[in-house]
């Protein structure tokens, strides 16, 4: 899986969600077309954000925070976005974990669910050290830029605009 393939994957499901969350009260209120494509794609990019920071959780959040295990996400194999973006990187960490993650795929679940704390400590490790946790936040950023572009220049209340604004910052502080 690709780190484009990962992000279509993406805005087909959490994107497309709160894409339609978010434009479906200008259609249905009868606001015009660029308000609520502007919705739509405020909605979209929120959806992305909302799960590149969800996907770093999966790997490096708390679980007191999140209720899941430490490094759930590569307990269930998952290829989230920190972990296709490092397979991605052209760096000697990057190769390691692809190495490590090839020879993880070959071992029936089993076995895999046997590993000790210090070996998915390993893979969470080397998907930082070969960036795909810089990226993955640095992409929640670009997210929740676009999404705050996309209605800048809409009309609406001071009030209404900071709520955009407030779930928006929400989504990319969140712990859980």
């Amino acid at each position: 899986v690709g780190v484009e393939e990962c992000l279509r994957m993406e805005g087909d499901k959490t994107g497309a969600l709160l894409a339609c969350a978010a434009s479906i009260g200008a259609v249905l209120g009868g606001a015009d077309d660029r308000t609520a494509d502007a919705l739509e794609a405020y909605g979209h990019d929120l959806g992305l954000a909302f799960q590149a920071v969800d996907d770093l959780l999966g790997i490096w959040g708390d679980p007191r925070s999140t209720g899941k295990r430490t490094w759930s996400d590569l307990r269930r194999r998952k290829k989230s976005l920190p972990v296709v973006a490092a397979v991605a990187a052209d760096n000697a960490a990057a190769r390691r974990l692809t190495a490590l993650l090839t020879a993880d795929a070959k071992k029936p679940p089993a076995e895999f669910q046997d590993f000790d704390e210090a070996e998915f400590a390993e893979r969470a490790a080397l998907i930082e050290e070969a960036g795909g946790r810089g990226w993955t936040e640095a992409e929640a950023r670009r997210r929740h830029t676009a999404a705050l572009a996309a209605i800048e220049d809409l009309s609406m209340p001071d009030r209404v605009r900071e709520r955009f604004r407030a779930l928006a910052d929400f989504v990319v502080i969140r712990e859980r």
